[in-house]
C-alpha cells in the first residue's frame, strides 16, 4: 500500500514501518550547480520551493571550467575527508551548505572517501614520540641501576 510517497514495508500488531519513495539516494550525479558564497543566500536558495535537489547543487566556490559534473554525497562535509576519483585525489567541495560534492568526468566514475584528519597524525606523532621517550628513560634507568649495583 502506498500513500503520499510512502509505502508500508513492514507491519505487525503494534508498529508499521514506511519507506519514503521520494527520498533521494545517498550519492548521485548532478551536472548543474550554482555558486553562492554567502550563507544567508545559500539558505534562501535551498528553501526556495522551486529548487530541485535532485538536479542541482549549490557550491560555495567556483569549480574548474572543465568540470562536467559532481557526485553529490549527503554525508557531512568536514575538512578531514579525502576523496579519490578513479584512484586520483580530488578536491571535495562543500555542497548545499553541509554536504560533499566531488568533481567527476563521467557519472559512473568511482569515488572513494577516506577520513584522515590532521589531528590523527598529530596524535600519532605525539604518541610515538612519547613511547620512544619512555623507552629511552627506562633504558637509562636500567643502565643506572646496573651501574649502581656493580659499584657495590
Amino acid at each position: 500500500m502506498e500513500s503520499g510517497g510512502f509505502k508500508i514495508v513492514f507491519t505487525d500488531k503494534s508498529v508499521s514501518v514506511f519507506e519514503n519513495t521520494k527520498a533521494l539516494p545517498r550519492s548521485f550525479f548532478v551536472d548543474k550547480w550554482e555558486v553562492i558564497t554567502e550563507e544567508e543566500k545559500i539558505t534562501d536558495r535551498l528553501l526556495d520551493p522551486g529548487f530541485d535537489f535532485s538536479k542541482t547543487i549549490i557550491l560555495e566556490e567556483t569549480p574548474p571550467e572543465n568540470t562536467s559534473g559532481f557526485i553529490f554525497t549527503s554525508d557531512s562535509w568536514y575538512p578531514g575527508w579525502k576523496a579519490y576519483v578513479n584512484g586520483h585525489e580530488a578536491k571535495i567541495y562543500r555542497a548545499d551548505f553541509a554536504f560533499r560534492a566531488v568533481p567527476v568526468s563521467l557519472p559512473d566514475d568511482k569515488v572513494e572517501y577516506f577520513y584522515l584528519p590532521d589531528y590523527f597524525y598529530n596524535g600519532l606523532i605525539i604518541s610515538v614520540g612519547s613511547l620512544v621517550l619512555l623507552a629511552m628513560t627506562v633504558a637509562v634507568l636500567k643502565l643506572s641501576m646496573r651501574k649502581a649495583s656493580n659499584e657495590k
